[in-house]
């Protein structure tokens, strides 16, 4: 179990705040980099969604710009006459 430190204590210690997309791109050019498997378990979408969310992540789209762009092609949002909940 770690030790729980202050707030100063990690600042101190020269760590670097970083926003969730920047987490996201370094973590997706860590498993790219370590040759690891980047969505395990997501199958049937490597060569489609995959390659997708990888350039989204890398080119520093958040998810909610990526499902917000998407969204109009739902064809079960409510502004197609789909269902509302």
């Amino acid at each position: 179990m770690q030790k729980e430190i202050t707030f100063k204590e990690l600042i101190d210690s020269g760590y670097k705040e970083k926003t969730i997309t920047e987490e996201l791109q370094a973590n997706l050019i860590a498993r790219i980099q370590s040759k690891q498997s980047v969505f395990e378990g997501l199958w049937g979408y490597e060569d489609t969604v995959v390659p997708q969310l990888k350039k989204a992540i890398l080119a520093g789209s958040s998810y909610q710009s990526f499902r917000t762009s998407r969204s109009g092609k739902n064809k079960n949002s409510p502004q197609h006459g789909g269902p509302t909940g």
